[in-house]
């Protein structure tokens, strides 16, 4: 029996550390339709859409105040949610959150662009990760010989306002307009970019051009820097030796 303790806080520790893996590959999916007017949110898979293996002991902190619930995170619509027992879901209003802790991570929420999970606390330029989906759509004809031609691609519009989560209408959708009832392929990336927080404003630095055009003051400095330390940008000690090169740059 005891044995049998030690195994299931083995497991649930974990699994903690592996609530976020930001070290697998993006997770993709893709579908077709000839709907004439696509919700995103009702087609994809839920392992894409959630970002957690499923809801987990939240903090929330508001205004100096805290709050307990079990949460999980809907990346196609940035928001965190609780599940009922009949698992209708209820988003967590932003208006009404600074940000949310879950395990170690902490997720703060940048009211011009959604949450975004805190990797370092520092007051110089202080590195955060982005998880969000990237959609892709595009029309599919049917070639010659039965092959398929790929036209161009789709624009995605976004039904909802995901900082404005009181008018629940807003939410009714993620979609995508096909008036003519073509066929079209939407594809679906999940992804983990980081970002470093300029004055308030987070600067997603994906590649070293991303990185010298953000602080162009030290183009060469930090060219010279990340080609003599094969600077992995997909790596998050990398780029913790970069923020940390960056301020003795500015000392």
């Amino acid at each position: 029996m005891k044995n049998s303790g030690i195994l299931t806080i083995v497991f649930i520790s974990l699994l903690l550390l592996n609530i976020i893996d930001v070290s697998a590959q993006a997770k993709q999916e893709s579908f077709r339709t000839s709907q004439r007017q696509v919700q995103i949110s009702e087609l994809a898979s839920r392992e894409i859409q959630i970002l957690l293996p499923g809801p987990m002991q939240a903090t929330i902190y508001s205004d100096g105040e805290t709050t307990s619930k079990e949460l999980n995170y809907n990346l196609l619509f940035d928001l965190f949610f609780t599940t009922d027992r009949r698992g209708n879901q209820e988003w967590v209003s932003p208006s009404e959150t600074d940000s949310i802790k879950i395990d170690s991570y902490l997720f703060v929420l940048l009211p011009e662009d959604g949450y975004f999970e805190k990797i370092t606390d520092t007051t110089f330029l202080p590195l955060h990760r982005k998880h969000t989906i990237d959609i892709f759509s595009e029309y599919v004809s049917v070639g010659a010989y039965g092959t398929t031609d790929q036209t161009a691609s789709i624009e995605i519009a976004r039904s909802f306002s995901s900082r404005d989560v009181d008018d629940m209408a807003s939410h009714a959708a993620l979609s995508v307009s096909n008036p003519g009832g073509q066929e079209m392929r939407i594809s679906l990336t999940r992804t983990s970019d980081f970002h470093i927080l300029q004055d308030g404003v987070p600067i997603k630095i994906h590649n070293r051009r991303a990185l010298t055009s953000a602080f162009s003051d030290h183009r060469g400095d930090l060219r010279r820097f990340v080609r003599r330390n094969d600077i992995d940008f997909n790596n998050e000690d990398d780029l913790i030796m970069v923020i940390e090169y960056l301020e003795t740059l500015n000392e």
